[in-house]
């Protein structure tokens, strides 16, 4: 278990990377590198050959396989788990909170938080712009979600989803 302070230290590395260009752009100061050490320094668990670019912003108990990126201004919050070979793109929203709202007689804002549901997502997914995935979905091996998707509902294994709220669109594989 990482200490708060070496978590500290992480955290102001990552904002202090944040302030350098992106990875992919046409100067490398190693910035990507910085922001790898950075990540690695906050993370519970942390894959090899990852890249996080900036502006992402993303919760202590986040887990990233290796070769996995994370696109700028992505926002994950509380327990995501990332598999192997993972591209997300930019803008991406993994939220994995939600708010009671069952009971009509009582404000919703005075019902508190829901329990958090874990988000998985396997190895080899595509996750394009501004997707959103909601509590408690898995996306399946070697899966693609489209850009701009609302992903409400767990997503079988090499599938192509899209739209609000994302359908099947294909399979990329014949059984």
């Amino acid at each position: 278990m990482r200490s708060r302070i070496f978590r500290l230290f992480g955290r102001l590395l990552f904002g202090f990377s944040n302030i350098l260009p992106p990875s992919q752009g046409s100067i490398n100061i190693g910035q990507r590198s910085l922001r790898t050490l950075a990540v690695r320094m906050i993370v519970s668990n942390c894959g090899k050959g990852i890249n996080v670019e900036k502006g992402a912003r993303f919760d202590s108990s986040l887990e990233i396989g290796d070769r996995s990126g994370i696109g700028e201004n992505c926002v994950i919050t509380n327990k995501v788990i990332i598999g192997n070979d993972v591209m997300m793109a930019r803008e991406v929203l993994i939220n994995p909170g939600n708010h009671n709202f069952s009971d009509t007689t009582i404000p919703m804002n005075k019902q508190g938080a829901a329990p958090k549901r874990c988000v998985i997502i396997e190895d080899d997914v595509w996750i394009g712009s501004r997707a959103i995935l909601m509590p408690g979905v898995k996306i399946g091996h070697g899966s693609i979600i489209a850009a701009g998707a609302v992903v409400t509902h767990d997503v079988p294994p090499f599938s192509i989803i899209g739209g609000v709220p994302a359908k099947l669109i294909k399979s990329r594989k014949l059984y």
